[in-house]
């Protein structure tokens, strides 16, 4: 996670620690899928108002209103103190063209995936590959995703990508994409340390959609999604969630609060509420059969594993081993119902990662 500096002056803007994780809970266990999603929506609040992200999303926004110049490069009560005594606030863009040149270097010479050639069999396909990676990423569009990204990076502290599979005109095989994720819809457990974030309890990316395109993706709940908004927007903010200082915005206007500070979960007046995607960490244990003999490591089915006990028995070369695998899930669910609209694995042939990419400057 970028670390961020003190800025105008202010000795106070140092770092927030991210020892002090979220309140931890367990996680419910079997397919209840309610509570699954009643579990997530505490979590994603959690991490929302932990300081560490507070004061990110603070310093964040002032750095992109710092590039992009105009009024935000001003305090507020100073600019209206300048404009009562008849004074021009000017606002002097001195950063932007550094960044358009740094922006413009890296979309001249892009990082291209390459294959690498375990051995000298896998030479002669190395070509054949590294045509199909160019193929898929100019299909994908790729190096427009990741100029945008790097151009969050480096103005704000953190870019963010999400690589996946769009099944939206192949729906047998899907398509290859990836898409920037604006820096203030995504948070994720603040006691992360690692850089591909492999160790985070969970990942979120929240975004507000249009009720009737939320029902258009999910049909079969179209009459639930109605229904649970109704008694929402009728009670007014939301109550008994524990962690926030701002539940929802005002409901007579949906965006009066400053974006990337305040969070809004459902905006009657404009038909939108939010949605999050959610990746949670699980632990799952396999069984993988030793043999000494062929200096081999094979994974059993949990069908086969008693063949497998019986065959470690009769030969000493041959030892079954118990051992943890760490997976990602995924969910999809609305925070103002807590209601649970999708989940499982959607990337079958990569269940061990997240399909999220940041960039930290």
């Amino acid at each position: 996670m970028p670390p961020r500096r003190r800025q105008n002056g202010d000795q106070t803007a140092t770092s927030v620690s991210r020892l002090q994780r979220p309140p931890d809970m367990p996680r419910p266990d079997g397919d209840d899928k309610a509570a699954l999603a009643r579990f997530l929506t505490q979590r994603f609040l959690d991490t929302w108002q932990h300081p560490f992200w507070v004061n990110f999303r603070k310093q964040a926004t002032e750095d992109h209103a710092f590039h992009t110049g105009g009024p935000g490069q001003w305090d507020t009560g100073q600019r209206q103190k300048l404009i009562s005594k008849e004074k021009a606030a000017l606002s002097i863009t001195a950063i932007r063209p550094v960044i358009r040149m740094i922006e413009g270097y890296e979309a001249a010479t892009p990082l291209e995936a390459k294959p690498i050639p375990v051995g000298q069999e896998d030479a002669a396909h190395t070509e054949v590959f590294e045509r199909v990676f160019k193929h898929a990423s100019k299909q994908a569009q790729t190096e427009f995703e990741s100029s945008a990204i790097f151009k969050d990076g480096i103005i704000g502290g953190m870019g963010v990508g999400y690589v996946g599979v769009d099944y939206t005109d192949d729906f047998i095989h899907g398509t290859p994409s990836m898409q920037r994720v604006p820096w203030d819809e995504f948070v994720y457990d603040p006691g992360a340390r690692r850089y591909d974030l492999l160790d985070a309890r969970e990942l979120f990316w929240a975004k507000m959609v249009a009720v009737d395109d939320l029902k258009a993706q999910f049909p079969t709940k179209a009459e639930e999604i109605d229904a649970a908004l109704s008694r929402v927007s009728a009670a007014g903010p939301l109550a008994g969630l524990s962690g926030l200082d701002l539940p929802a915005r005002d409901r007579q206007d949906g965006y009066k609060a400053p974006p990337g500070v305040a969070l809004s979960m459902y905006d009657p007046q404009h038909r939108e509420v939010l949605v999050v995607e959610g990746w949670y960490r699980v632990w799952k244990w396999e069984s993988v059969l030793l043999d000494k003999r062929l200096n081999r490591v094979t994974p059993l089915p949990p069908e086969v594993v008693s063949v497998g006990q019986a065959l470690a028995q009769a030969d000493p070369l041959v030892t079954i081993v118990k051992k943890p695998r760490r997976e990602f899930e995924m969910c999809v669910f609305l925070p103002a119902t807590q209601q649970y609209l999708s989940g499982g694995q959607p990337f079958e042939n990569d269940t061990a990662a997240h399909p999220f990419g940041v960039f930290v400057v």
